[in-house]
């Protein structure tokens, strides 16, 4: 844990003020002489989180290709970044070559909406004849399933139903009557009046009578649970397939006849929209030359781009851009704040209206104040040699100078709390053992502590140090 508190202190570079010193009685790397340690102090600990960003204005007059119908277009002219512009001053001029030939070709195919009536109207004929048939056959079908129907539920059905019960109650009786027949055969052998094999005779008949009522049972149970629920569900399958395919083909083949009729307006509408592509190629034609609406500096790239993001830092006449790409903005100096980034371990520690220190790189004589106003919810992963995720947070600032300026680095102090009177050491006394915090006294043996609150130098000790007490600033050898 003391590793990771290391790690992440460093790399999220927090600035803490503690009150009080330090004494190092063995300062510097670990030698064959007596080990380095401090003494734990007792004091406040002042939190600020320590951030890099840059200034930003407030709001932008942004500039983009206002051009609709192609996906990017080359640069003429373009005024250099960092120009000072009037109202109505033209900014870039693009190549508007490849727009007046579109133009030039865009009334071509109003002869094809004409030349599409004659073959519309053939269709229109052909989708009416189908849809009569298709109805006819759908109907007929229906009707032929209706009366498969019926015929079942009214006659076949109850016949085999019928069939089946006669038949269980025949077996049942013959099963009777062998059974008569048995007992009666083996009194007449106990009086000797006939011989064993008629006995042996009458016992196969109700063998068989039994069979023969057993399988008739079976039959019956089968029939009224399987067979004639399925055979039912067979013919009103039948009817309700053929209800909903007429039900389906008459909205279907109406609406294939008004699909063929809406052929008919389409050249009409292809005309009307050749001409709105037109309108938009003239106007596309005219948006080739870029004005200022407003006067300022002018500043390449869009207001809110980080520098790792990539983009055009220098437009020049030739290169290409993508239609809706933010190629400059002209920033409102007079209402400017800063966007620093802050790290996803710190992120919650972030409150709106925090106290923020400021000194801009260019200007680092200059501190600045301000005041938390907006914390970004989405984080972002910056470059590619750190996998650290970072949160824009938006700081207002009280001053105003005239060598504010868009894009101008900044380090950002934001004050977080003061812990009072509280124990704290260095990080590198503290040390990670088992996943327990641990720190070494100057005889070597392990002492868990507890911490608390930690900036990028100091930790707070909650248990386990009393202040004054010295411990090991490097791990004793075993």
């Amino acid at each position: 844990m003391a590793q990771k508190v290391k790690r992440g202190a460093i790399a999220l570079s927090l600035a803490a003020v503690a009150v009080g010193g330090w004494f190092f009685l063995s300062p510097g790397p670990a030698t064959s002489g007596p080990l380095p340690t401090c003494e734990a102090k007792s004091g406040n600990l002042r939190i600020v989180v320590t951030c890099e960003g840059t200034f930003r204005s407030k709001e932008n007059v942004t500039f983009k290709p206002l051009i609709e119908t192609l996906r990017d277009v080359a640069i003429v002219t373009i005024l250099p970044n960092g120009t000072m512009v009037k109202k109505g001053d033209t900014l870039a001029t693009f190549d508007a070559a490849e727009l007046e030939s579109q133009a030039s070709n865009l009334e071509i195919g109003v002869q094809a909406a004409e030349s599409d009536l004659v073959h519309t109207r053939e269709e229109v004929n052909k989708a009416e004849l189908d849809k009569e048939l298709n109805i006819r056959g759908k109907t007929f079908a229906l009707a032929l399933a209706d009366k498969e129907l019926k015929k079942y539920q009214e006659l076949d059905g109850p016949r085999q139903l019928k069939e089946s019960e006669m038949k269980l109650k025949r077996t049942e009786a013959e099963l009777e009557e062998a059974r008569k027949n048995l007992a009666e055969a083996q009194e007449m052998l106990q009086q000797d009046l006939i011989a064993g094999s008629e006995v042996k005779k009458a016992e196969l008949r109700l063998l068989e009578a039994e069979f023969a009522f057993e399988s008739a049972k079976m039959g019956d149970e089968v029939l009224k649970k399987f067979t004639a629920p399925i055979d039912l569900q067979k013919v009103r399958q039948t009817f309700e397939d053929a209800t909903k395919q007429l039900e389906s083909i008459r909205p279907y083949m109406e609406a294939l006849v008004s699909q063929k009729k809406a052929a008919l307006s389409r050249s009409e509408r292809n005309l009307i929209e050749l001409n709105n592509q037109l309108e938009k190629k003239e106007r596309d034609i005219r948006n080739c030359v870029m004005k200022s609406p407003v006067d300022g500096m002018v500043v390449y790239g869009a207001p809110d781009r980080n520098r790792w993001e990539g983009g055009e830092s220098e437009w020049k006449p030739g290169d290409k851009v993508g239609i809706g790409a933010t190629m400059m903005y002209i920033p409102d100096l007079s209402k400017m704040h800063i966007t620093i980034n802050v790290d996803e371990l710190e992120i919650s520690k972030m409150k709106i209206g925090q106290k923020v220190s400021i000194r801009a790189d260019a200007h680092p004589e200059t501190l600045l104040t301000g005041t938390v106003e907006k914390i970004g919810m989405m984080g972002v992963n910056r470059s590619w040699w750190d996998e650290t995720v970072k949160f824009d947070v938006q700081c207002s600032i009280d001053e105003s100078f005239d060598w504010f300026r868009p894009g101008l680095r900044v380090r950002a102090d934001i004050f977080i709390e003061e812990l009072s009177n509280v124990t704290y050491l260095p990080l590198d006394a503290l040390f990670e053992v088992q996943e327990k915090s641990v720190c070494y006294m100057e005889n070597g043996s392990e002492r868990r502590v507890v911490v608390g609150k930690t900036t990028y130098a100091h930790v707070e000790i909650k248990e386990g140090l009393k202040p004054g007490e010295s411990v090991l600033l490097v791990k004793p050898a075993k």
